[in-house]
């Protein structure tokens, strides 16, 4: 079998930089293409990502130092991005913060093209126990443009966009330390509330293997049973057989099992940890192509009339059904 991609290596030019008392991190590390994202945290940590990768690591710590000496370090530091300390980023989310989360991602302005929160921790899921380390600039656009990364949320003040991705950053911690601590006891989002569908969820997990598809594609061709339950479950031709055949709680009951079995493989491949922990807020502009749509047709938005004609919105209607009900 050919060996996974290695996961993308922080550059050695990588520093921190200290100008009139104050002190950024500067972190070049490879985008997988061939380029150079440049990232600037400051003591924070607010993050500044740019847009576009660098052809070499050298002038990427180049802009970085330039932009230090014309604008000053000051235009590279923030205020406090919130008041939770680091300790509260690996706090799991409550019920309530949970469904917090889920109604700004359906928003109007984004529930379009967003993922819900079953979607969301499918793909994080993947991201966490997959082949490298996949940095927040780089999966953060697809949870607002889960068809082709590249909207943006749209936050009413600062102390919004600062609770919002609060809260993301600790449902993503969540997720990296249940696997770090104890995989077995991870519980899909699918299981607390049955708005939140195994569809869904499955649906976000294979999002998130585009970045390492080839990596992915030769584990699922070698194991295919360990992928079974969320092709079953997140593709319209597995959910069409599922349903034909009645067998949606099997293959429910088999998602956990199926990750810790992917996570104890990858583990054994990757150099190093997956992403780690995040301590910090970010936003990234254009990214790399979205992979093939998993499901058909047009996404029905939370807040749309629903389908099947009752008159009632979408999640008030068939989205609100149970989670066997969701695989329609």
């Amino acid at each position: 079998m050919t060996e996974p991609e290695q996961t993308p290596d922080l550059s050695p030019l990588a520093r921190t930089i200290t100008r009139d008392g104050k002190a950024v991190r500067i972190d070049i590390y490879e985008d997988g293409e061939g380029g150079w994202i440049l990232e600037v945290v400051d003591e924070h940590g607010n993050s500044t990502v740019w847009d576009d990768a660098f052809p070499s690591e050298r002038e990427a710590l180049d802009e970085a130092l330039n932009t230090i000496d014309e604008d000053g370090i000051d235009s590279l530091i923030g205020s406090p991005v919130c008041a939770l300390k680091p300790a509260d980023l690996n706090q799991p989310l409550s019920r309530a913060e949970l469904n917090e989360l889920d109604e700004f991602l359906a928003d109007e302005s984004i529930e379009a093209t967003s993922m819900d929160v079953s979607t969301l921790q499918g793909f994080l899921a993947a991201i966490v126990i997959g082949p490298r380390a996949v940095h927040l600039p780089e999966w953060l656009p697809w949870v607002w443009d889960m068809q082709e990364g590249q909207a943006e949320a749209k936050f009413d003040n600062r102390e919004q966009a600062d609770r919002i991705m609060s809260l993301l950053v600790r449902h993503y911690n969540t997720v990296v330390h249940t696997f770090l601590d104890d995989p077995a006891s991870f519980e899909p989002v699918f299981t607390l509330r049955n708005q939140w569908g195994a569809a869904e969820w499955c649906e976000g997990f294979i999002l998130g293997f585009q970045f390492s598809d080839e990596a992915w594609s030769l584990l699922s061709a070698e194991e295919p049973t360990w992928f079974a339950p969320f092709l079953r479950l997140g593709t319209d031709d597995g959910i069409h057989l599922t349903t034909k055949l009645g067998d949606a709680e099997r293959w429910m009951n088999e998602v956990t099992p199926s990750l810790e079995k992917i996570h104890a493989y990858w583990k054994d491949k990757r150099v190093r940890q997956p992403g780690g922990v995040v301590q910090h807020e970010t936003r990234l502009g254009g990214q790399k192509a979205a992979a093939q749509a998993v499901r058909g047709g047009p996404k029905i938005g939370r807040n749309d009339p629903c389908p099947c004609r009752s008159g009632k919105k979408f999640k008030k209607c068939c989205g609100a059904v149970d989670a066997l009900g969701a695989l329609h």
